[in-house]
């Protein structure tokens, strides 16, 4: 929705004849503000707005100026003598006048509560804030108060799902900037109100504009209303939004009010600027656990707040830093959620809530008498946005909950083809639902739009799919497009695709899952064997390696080329891991099947990684006999893309069994076959491979160059093993540096970091260092502990194991020091 979008000007009249102002010449004031002190704040109003200072006033209507300044201080109650003077030399109009008598003939009213709307009514009136702190929104409360001290922005609109912390975000800012505006603040909470027509009679009333029941005259409410400088906060306003826009847009048109709106909806009606209010940063999945770190990211802190405010011995500790972490991420920074789980910590752990998760709703409760309903239990604050939504709409957004972290319009579209969509079209329900802040929206795979609900919200329209008649044809249609997805992506080499894959990661595994449950073995393993290479690149193997077993296990016939593809991931994947008897098993099943079928293409490539795997066992015969029959098979095939990974493999085993200057030859060649076809990821390999071997001819500028131009590749095509092969080559150059350079000490920090930081990313991955590089590893390894002192070693390491994957890259390709 555009920030700063205006409609056509809506006049005062149009305004005046569509609201109904209820009759009585009531005028509100707070129990604490007396009848002259409202009259005093009235005559301070006039006199502003007719250009006078507290002496020229007086002057006219022959009073001294203590006079004046006593009866704007309330100290003073005004007789009728002095009111008509006031009245005549303010040159006020018949109506006016009238109120300005009635101010007086009616001192000492109380105010009142409006059909519903609660109200704290006063003309300068603020709820108190929550005496808790105010956790990880420094950011946000910048942003507003910046865009609200702009003289462009007269209605600032905050919208975000139930429990965002909008209300505490907008008072919070209106308490910093009371003084910024003369005539102070104003509070209207429509928490309650459900009609339109109530909306304009509580916010004049508010204000403290008179009741009429024949409205005031525009021209009139137009010159009162100029006369303010004032901010005022409208809260709760998602059932009425379009005529709280309706209203403020009169407002501002003719005073200089600034106008706050909160609501779960943000208005149809374009006007002013809207605000999305994000939920608090979580931690991600590579986070470190060093409960110092993760007391900086804002959901943790709040959680750790308000856990001590209902046990106060409750701290972050190396034990429950990583259930915190998991727990803030589940709830997706979701304020409201994160305080009721932390107020569960009186008598649970986190790993304990962790555990319950298929109840945690049930657990995200409280019974504090000062919370509001709506907000007692985090069941209830969704609730209350769903049930804004016609019914089409409630349809549609419990689908959508079948999509696990998010998806396209054009996938939503796939598989949301019930009849939902014949009343309420995709785009158009998509549309409505993030409006109610009910799903988010952010640039997703390739600048395309991607949509998705936080977590508990999804798991709220989870909880209740049941409503929905055909449950398992949503999840069939959606099984359908993942897999659609995965086999189009496995037929290129594209790296574009691994970055759609990684959008899509989360949805790969619930569909995986959801064939695996329904026993369809053959969707299961053709989806399984078409993400494998995806799986790899990004590091996601132990996970994987469950998944394609428990899909193997599926006990129904399947096409034997279906059933070898997967048994050959299954084997590729545990040849990473470094479980090689596991492999060489899975891989000859897989390589028995092929040729079984015939299919000379597949069975030339679980030969050449059967040999791999058998390399790595120290059975050099079959190894290399396996490897001239892959290399046999590519080249009669005419296959050059096979025949180039054949090469490089064939110099990976002369360098396993120390000829190196035979692997030199065999990496060239494979080299100069992938930059023929232009393949970026095969370049690398190769040129890694040369870095290795540059290494053991102690070639320390070649080798450096070779890591770098690999590390760059693999970073570019977005494949982590090479990314943390590079890495250890480059750790592996800078820990040879002589002693006697100048950049010594250094490059020898620097490679202490990159080691450790590769440590951490093959302990994500699960992937140990292989065979071919271990002794290189080593060597770099106790180099390094060698020239340096043990604290400065380990205060390095540590330094390392904290960097993310792509600080550790940009300070090996710049070889900067990054200052521990």
């Amino acid at each position: 929705m555009p920030p700063n979008a205006t409609s056509s000007r809506i006049t005062i009249s149009a305004i005046a004849s569509l609201v109904c102002i209820p009759c009585s010449p009531f005028i509100p004031q707070e129990e604490h503000v007396s009848g002259t002190q409202y009259f005093g704040q009235l005559l301070r109003q006039h006199r502003k707005y007719a250009g006078l200072t507290q002496s020229s006033l007086a002057d006219r209507i022959g009073y001294s100026v203590w006079t004046i300044r006593k009866l704007e201080a309330g100290a003073l109650r005004p007789s009728q003598n002095i009111t008509a003077a006031l009245s005549e030399a303010l040159a006020l109009d018949e109506s006016e006048r009238e109120e300005f008598v009635v101010s007086v003939t009616k001192l000492g009213t109380d105010h009142q509560q409006l059909d519903g709307i609660e109200q704290q009514t006063g003309i300068l009136s603020l709820p108190q804030l929550p005496p808790t702190s105010f956790v990880g929104r420094e950011r946000d409360v910048a942003r507003v108060r910046t865009l609200l001290l702009r003289p462009s922005t007269r209605v600032l609109t905050l919208v975000g799902v139930g429990g965002i912390g909008k209300t505490r975000l907008a008072l919070h800012v209106a308490t910093e900037l009371e003084h910024a505006f003369e005539d102070g603040v104003a509070f209207l909470n429509l928490l309650h109100c459900t009609d339109g027509g109530q909306v304009a009679p509580a916010v004049f009333r508010v204000l403290g504009l008179p009741d009429n029941s024949n409205g005031l005259p525009p021209d009139t409410l137009s010159r009162r209303l100029r006369r303010w400088h004032r901010l005022l906060v409208v809260d709760n306003a998602e059932r009425v939004i379009d005529s709280v826009a309706l209203v403020t847009q009169l407002l501002v048109e003719t005073s200089r009010l600034t106008i706050i709106i909160t609501s779960r909806v943000a208005p149809s009606i374009s006007f002013g600027s809207v605000y999305e209010v994000p939920p608090l940063t979580v931690p991600s999945a590579e986070h470190s656990f060093d409960p110092d770190l993760v007391n900086t990211i804002p959901a943790v802190r709040l959680f750790r707040e308000r856990a001590q405010v209902v046990n106060i011995d409750f701290e972050l500790t190396p034990t429950n830093s990583r259930e915190v972490m998991q727990l803030c991420r589940a709830l997706d920074g979701i304020p409201l959620a994160i305080e009721l789980a932390a107020a569960r910590m009186t008598i649970l752990t986190p790993a304990q809530l962790l555990g319950t998760r298929h109840n945690l709703f049930d657990l995200l409760a409280t019974t504090a008498v000062d919370i509001p309903a709506y907000h007692q239990t985090l069941r209830a604050t969704i609730d209350w946005s769903f049930f804004l939504l016609d019914h089409p709409a409630q349809q549609l957004f419990l689908q959508l909950a079948v999509f696990a972290a998010g998806w396209t319009l054009d996938a939503a579209e796939a598989v949301c083809l019930s009849s939902v969509s014949n009343s309420c079209p995709i785009v158009d329900g998509l549309e409505l639902l993030l409006r109610c802040s009910l799903i988010t929206r952010v640039d997703g795979p390739h600048g395309v739009p991607w949509f998705r609900m936080l977590e508990p919200i999804r798991e709220y329209a989870l909880e209740k799919q049941c409503e929905i008649v055909e449950v398992g044809q949503l999840r069939g249609r959606h099984m359908e497009y993942i897999l659609g997805l995965c086999e189009r992506s496995n037929r290129t080499d594209d790296p574009r695709w691994l970055v759609e894959l990684s959008w899509y990661q989360p949805n790969i595994c619930a569909a995986l899952r959801c064939a695996i449950d329904q026993e369809d073995a053959s969707t299961a393993l053709r989806m399984a064997h078409a993400v494998t290479g995806f799986w790899i690149h990004v590091g996601f193997l132990k996970e994987a390696s469950k998944l394609l077993h428990q899909a193997l296990a599926i006990k129904k016939a399947v096409s034997p080329d279906i059933r070898a593809k997967a048994l050959g991931s299954a084997g590729g994947i545990a040849w990473r891991r470094g479980c090689f008897d596991e492999a060489s098993e899975l891989l000859a099943e897989s390589l028995a099947l092929f040729r079984q079928i015939g299919d000379l293409h597949n069975t030339a490539w679980l030969a050449m990684n059967l040999s791999k795997a058998l390399l790595e066992q120290g059975d050099l015969v079959q190894a290399t006999t396996l490897a001239d029959e892959a290399t046999a098979i590519f080249n009669s095939l005419k296959f050059t893309y096979g025949s180039a990974w054949a090469m490089l493999y064939e110099g990976e085993v002369a360098f396993s069994c120390g000829n190196v200057s035979g692997a030199e030859v065999n990496f060239s060649s494979s080299l100069s076959l992938f930059r023929d076809l232009d393949h970026l990821l095969g370049q690398a390999w190769a040129l890694a491979r040369q870095g290795h071997v540059a290494l053991i001819d102690a070639d320390n500028s070649r080798a450096a160059e070779c890591f770098r131009q690999a590390l760059h590749m693999f970073h570019k095509y977005g494949d982590k093993p090479g990314i943390v092969c590079a890495l250890e080559g480059i750790a592996g150059v800078l820990s040879m540096t002589s002693d006697d350079e100048a950049t010594a000490i250094d490059s020898m920090q620097l490679a202490i970091q990159l080691l450790a930081a590769s440590e951490a990313l093959r302990d994500v991955m699960s992937i140990p260092v292989p065979p071919i590089e271990l002794n290189l590893y080593h060597a770099a390894l106790e180099r390094v502990r060698s020239r340096v002192e043990e604290t400065a070693f380990t205060r390095a390491w540590m330094t390392g194991k904290q960097f993310s994957l792509d600080h550790t890259v940009y300070l090996a390709l710049k070889g900067t020091m990054c200052d521990s």
